[in-house]
């Protein structure tokens, strides 16, 4: 039986490293390439406590592109920091980083990812993901505001024991009630649609 024909896989607190990600991740693909990826059924996925770093988040965010079905995703305490959630983005297919830039200030990385937003696509990847586990991870304010738009789709969003600062935070606020907002009148367009259609 392949593992992406499986419903919840939990991997945690093992030593599973950059290499086993990408032996799961290259399972992945092969599955999306041969059958589409309505093969990979994977529901949830918990990897937490193990060593992804930079090079296995960006096979994890290249494998995740293929999961459409992911409504769970664990990756606590993997040692992602800033350079590891840039590298999960980067792996989705999403946007230019420019870790050359030498004003690293908190408000010049907001001010520069906000006008990066409008090139990424995060918005369509991974469509029922409801709970996102990150806590443990040294996050700051380049790794929040890479992944600020997978950030705002879960419902049970998990940020413990990072280090989110001021501006960060702000900047991740504002997009979860823009998103929050978003999704309320969406759901009211569905509902007068819906009314209209049983008149």
């Amino acid at each position: 039986e392949s593992v992406t024909g499986r419903g919840m896989l939990d991997y945690r607190d093992n030593n599973m490293g950059p290499g086993g990600v990408a032996a799961f991740s290259g399972h992945v693909f092969l599955a999306e390439l041969c059958h589409g990826s309505s093969h990979v059924c994977l529901a949830e996925l918990m990897l937490s406590q193990n060593n992804l770093g930079v090079h296995g988040a960006l096979t994890l965010g290249k494998a995740l592109r293929c999961m459409p079905c992911l409504s769970l995703l664990h990756i606590a305490n993997t040692q992602l920091e800033d350079a590891g959630a840039e590298a999960l983005i980067k792996g989705l297919g999403q946007g230019h980083f420019h870790s050359h830039d030498h004003d690293s200030s908190p408000a010049r990385l907001v001010q520069r990812k906000l006008m990066e937003i409008e090139q990424t696509g995060v918005k369509g990847v991974l469509p029922r993901l409801r709970e996102f586990v990150l806590s443990g991870n040294m996050l700051g304010t380049r790794g929040v505001t890479a992944m600020v738009h997978l950030l705002v789709k879960p419902s049970h969003l998990d940020l413990r024991d990072n280090n989110i600062c001021d501006e960060a935070l702000a900047f991740l606020s504002e997009h979860l009630f823009m998103a929050q907002a978003e999704t309320d009148t969406i759901s009211a367009g569905v509902k007068e649609e819906r009314e209209r259609n049983e008149r």
